[in-house]
């Protein structure tokens, strides 16, 4: 049945075909039940279609998330719901009679599929909920990932994820910081790592307990780097990892920063430094307070309220030598000389029983007669080069002539300790490393304390032939490319006593004075020993030697050369190696061995009971540093050494950007006239005039603090005055005044820490004035040429 209602529903249907189905069928439909309602009088009030009002609200369009369609709800899904193809229409017919719709379907007037009849007051309500359902599609919206990204896109997403700003309303308090703004960065990670540990061991005990046990192991990593900002003035930032090995690397500070013609320029909580143009008064770099910054016109002030966690320093360097003082305790010796063996011990000692070392007869079985030194790497880039290694702290010797080879089980040894290592070992340069093949003692130059190192070596058998000498690990001929070695391990990071082995091989006895190439005829070095009213002495209550000669480092004249001593340090080899500054002890244990060897030869060996410091070769350097009742003896001295283009300033850790360098007075830029690595405390000089014989250098720096148990405070004030200032010249006048306080936390004065207390003022003046004139009147001279700007 088709009358003129659905000849003229078909005529609207083809307009809006190919304009949109969901707009066709709202229009559509309403216009049916208007003319049902016209005809036949129903109750439109089924269609009452009032509902609140929404507001609308879009997300931004970002990198993550991108706008897509409408969004659908789960009959949608139906095809009948989607978009018609071009050429097919819905047709709708209604019987007034009947109050009967049918719902048919036609491809180019053609029909297709089967029709459908449903009651109109079921229509009506089905689409009062569709239309209902059509309000809410109207305000949501999907949003779906894009697809591609590149890496750039990536970066800017993770930002977007980490950074975050918060528009607030104005306020006064607010916008005393700027715009009424707060951002938030925070990037960072966390690593928590979890396992369980089992130790087995098969110890000859009556009992089998006990040999198994088993415990969890936990530990985590954090690193996190926070920066927010309140409006465009005030800001917070952090830096903070707990695997960094000084607790100054970690860093927090809040800032604001004012506007150009604000009263207050600068007002820094936290991190903070002191930067002083004058030549005499310094400020500081390594400092936790406050600093405030004022401007009132042509005055400008700087403010400091802080505690300072540096020492500042000097180092004079005329005529070609750096002259600097060194004091060390008895518990800095150097960490980076190793006994490849114990045997060497007893050697070591007769070696040092006379005045005039001799190397003993007994040291022939033990000569080294090949070495292989091996330090272990974590950079894969080293794979290629480096081997698999597992290294034993105690090794037997085998006899390749008798064909005793490591048996293959030994590779597969599980980790333990301070006893068993494995890893990827690089085998390193001999330019890296000193080796006595009489004594057995190895130096390792340029020692990384975060790395692992063994050796390889081949010992003198009964005879000279090589034929039954004996080897100590594998070295690399023996074995093939890629086969494991077989190593004796000499040094392991954090080195406890309960190492027993390598702790016994671990020589105690040498001292760096961080200097090298050290000029003996200005080379001063005493021991001293500080009494309970905290005065120092070089001589032993009721003891008529001096300590230098007590410790057998004063066993010649200095003039002659020959024996007695002449109660002066013994600046000779073996005691003192001028080319790297090392200062060597006969005893293997000085402040404890050689105290009561001494007194043993007096007839008085319970007196060097209330002497010995036993805690520096029986416990770590922490542990001995706190024993202040036995910590009395000080190495210290005066030092001249000559240098080329390159200084050690003998620290390291330095401050940044606390180095200042002047030459004959006058201020060297930093990476046009020298470069500092901060990490070694290294200078190399470029400016050619530095490294002449006539050039006098004055280097000043600023070494962390590792440890103190003193605490500094510095009070300070900074004034400029601007007299004038034009294009061709300024002028200027400045004041300084710094307090500064040093007390400490115990009532034993340490050396080098004493409490101090004093305050500096001073007064300068600077001006910079441009004249070309005078260029061009130089240039008037003849063979003379400037060249002006």
């Amino acid at each position: 049945m088709e009358s003129n209602f659905g000849s003229n529903v078909y005529q609207k249907i083809l307009i809006f075909n190919k304009i949109s189905p969901k707009i066709f069928l709202c229009f559509s439909f309403v216009f049916i039940l208007s003319r049902v309602a016209y005809s036949q009088g129903l109750d439109t009030t089924l269609l009452d279609l009032s509902t609140p009002q929404f507001e609308q609200v879009e997300l931004p369009e970002n990198l993550l998330l991108r706008q897509n369609n409408i969004y659908r709800y789960p009959d949608y899904d139906n095809p009948r719901f989607r978009y018609l193809p071009e050429g097919m229409i819905k047709y709708f017919d209604i019987d007034p009679d009947e109050k009967i719709i049918y719902h048919k379907y036609y491809f180019w007037s053609n029909p297709i599929g089967y029709d459908y009849t449903i009651p109109l007051e079921n229509y009506l309500s089905l689409r009062k909920i569709a239309i209902e359902r059509e309000l809410w599609d109207s305000l949501t919206k999907s949003y779906d990932l894009r697809t591609a990204l590149s890496g750039g896109d990536i970066a800017r997403i993770l930002s977007q994820a980490t950074g975050l700003t918060i528009p607030i309303p104005s306020n006064p308090i607010i916008t005393i910081f700027g715009k009424p703004q707060i951002s938030l960065n925070v990037n960072g990670e966390v690593n928590i790592r979890v396992g369980w540990r089992w130790d087995i061991q098969n110890l000859g005990s009556t009992s089998a307990f006990g040999q198994t046990q088993s415990s969890p192991m936990f530990s985590q990593d954090i690193r996190v780097n926070v920066t927010g900002k309140i409006g465009d003035k005030l800001s917070i930032g952090t830096d903070w990892n707990t695997r960094r090995q000084f607790d100054f690397d970690n860093k927090f500070k809040i800032g604001y920063q004012g506007e150009d013609d604000d009263i207050i320029k600068l007002i820094e909580v936290g991190n903070v430094t002191m930067p002083v143009p004058s030549t005499l008064i310094g400020g500081g770099q390594a400092l936790f307070g406050v600093r405030a910054d004022f401007q009132f016109g042509p005055l400008f002030l700087k403010t400091i309220a802080s505690q300072k966690r540096g020492e500042r320093r000097f180092v004079d360097v005329r005529g070609g030598t750096s002259k600097q003082y060194f004091s060390l305790r008895a518990y800095d010796y150097a960490k980076n000389h190793f006994f490849l063996d114990t045997a060497y011990r007893s050697i070591y000692r007769e070696y040092f029983r006379n005045a005039t070392p001799v190397i003993p007869q007994s040291s022939s079985f033990y000569r080294i007669k090949e070495i292989e030194v091996y330090e272990s790497t974590t950079d894969v880039r080293d794979n290629a080069y480096g081997g698999n290694a597992v290294a034993f702290a105690d090794l037997e010797p085998k006899q390749m002539r008798r064909n005793q080879l490591y048996p293959s089980s030994m590779k597969f040894t599980p980790i333990q300790t301070g006893v068993v290592e494995r890893g990827t070992f690089l085998r390193i340069d001999s330019t890296r490393y000193k080796i006595d093949y009489n004594l057995g003692t190895l130096t390792i130059l340029n020692m990384r304390q975060d790395r692992y190192y063994a050796v390889a070596y081949r010992i003198e058998g009964p005879t000279p032939d090589t034929t039954d000498d004996y080897y100590y690990g594998t070295l690399s001929t023996l074995v093939g490319e890629k086969d494991t070695l077989i190593l004796k391990l000499i040094y392991r990071p954090n080195l406890l006593p309960a190492y027993k082995s390598l702790w016994a091989r671990q020589m105690k006895n040498i001292y760096q004075i961080n200097a090298t190439n050290v000029s003996v005829s200005e080379t001063k070095i005493n021991v001293w020993y500080i009494n309970q009213g905290n005065d120092s002495t070089d001589v032993l209550p009721g003891v008529p030697d001096k300590l230098v000669t007590i410790l057998k480092v004063d066993q010649v004249n200095n003039a002659t050369g020959t024996p007695p001593g002449d109660g002066q340090f013994d600046l000779r080899p073996p005691f003192f190696d001028p080319i790297y500054g090392e200062i060597t002890f006969p005893s293997l244990e000085p402040f404890r061995e050689g105290l009561r060897d001494y007194f043993e030869k007096a007839g008085t060996p319970q007196l060097a009971e209330q002497y010995v410091f036993g805690e520096v070769y029986d416990t770590t350097y922490d542990v001995a540093r706190r024993n202040t009742a036995r910590d009395r003896f000080v190495i210290s001295g005066e030092v001249s050494g000559r240098f080329t283009d390159r200084i050690s300033l003998g620290a390291f850790n330095l401050t940044p950007n606390s180095v200042r360098v002047t030459l004959d007075g006058v201020p060297l830029r930093e990476y046009e006239d020298y470069v500092i690595d901060y990490y070694s405390g290294t200078l190399t000089l470029r400016n050619p005039r530095a490294s002449l014989p006539n050039a006098n250098l004055k280097i000043e720096y600023e070494q962390q603090d590792i440890f103190s148990i003193s605490t500094r405070t510095l009070l300070g004030l900074r004034a400029d005055y601007q007299l004038f200032k034009s294009r061709t010249a300024e002028a200027g006048l400045g004041f300084t005044t710094m307090f500064y306080n040093q007390s400490l936390v115990t009532d034993r004065v340490r050396l080098g820490e004493e409490p101090v207390q004093n305050t500096m003022f001073g007064f300068d003046a600077r001006m910079n004035w441009e004249l070309p004139w005078l260029t061009k009147i130089v240039d008037l001279l003849p063979f003379y040429d400037t060249k002006a700007t």
